[in-house]
């Protein structure tokens, strides 16, 4: 899992996705960990970039880029799991 993160961040760091205008999800700014946490297992992958986006063009918080880098490796994992691909480890 270790190489999918790497290759998470790099995606997210190489985007030419511009940050949406207003944040995906209300009062985004103000969630706390715990708040956003609850909210990432409804989420696909495509919300959760933009939110990174947002994220990273706003407050920058370090723990809740790294906790939707993170969700968004989950949901890779799970995908190649379901088309029964091993990623390397």
């Amino acid at each position: 899992t270790g190489e999918v993160l790497a290759a998470v961040a790099a995606d997210l760091g190489e985007t030419d996705t511009v940050p949406p205008e207003r944040p995906p999800i209300p009062g985004w700014d103000q969630l706390t960990l715990a708040s956003i946490r609850a909210r990432l297992a409804r989420l696909d992958e495509a919300q959760l970039a933009a939110l990174h986006a947002w994220e990273q063009a706003h407050a920058g918080r370090p723990a809740v880029l790294s906790m939707l880098e993170k969700r968004i490796v989950k949901l890779r994992l799970a995908a190649a799991a379901l088309a029964g691909e091993v990623p390397d480890a």
